[in-house]
């Protein structure tokens, strides 16, 4: 993947090669993170791992979910490229521009099938249920 400039090619890895590459997903989500300065494939990736099985790449998901938002932590960061949202690339806000911004505007909804929300009802009726 080192001739992967802007997650391209990476993307179509794994899109050609599932089933096969479990055992080095985390690297190639990785490659992602890495060169992808537009931030689509790292969203794409992440939506058709969840299309394909989002528990067992529950994991991986989340890392690119959380990489597209900033989240990464100190184990991690964005290298390089771009993630917009209404003309901001994210990676270039400062801390306190992200916490305007995250709740608000941008957020994650961590869901299990289990335990998810029914859209059609209030929450405070289901968390009282």
């Amino acid at each position: 993947m080192s001739q992967d400039t802007t997650g391209l090619a990476t993307y179509e890895y794994i899109a050609n090669h599932m089933g096969s590459i479990d055992d080095i997903m985390g690297d190639l989500v990785d490659n992602i993170i890495e060169v992808d300065r537009t931030g689509q494939f790292i969203v794409s990736t992440a939506r058709y791992l969840h299309a394909i099985d989002n528990v067992k790449y529950a994991g991986n998901i989340d890392t690119l979910i959380k990489a597209a938002m900033g989240l990464l932590g100190p184990a991690g960061q964005v290298t390089r490229g771009d993630i917009w949202y209404r003309d901001n690339n994210l990676p270039d806000l400062s801390t306190s521009e992200l916490r305007r911004l995250n709740g608000p505007e941008l957020g994650i909804i961590f869901q299990m099938a289990g335990g998810s929300f029914c859209p059609i009802r209030t929450v405070g009726s289901q968390i009282y249920e």
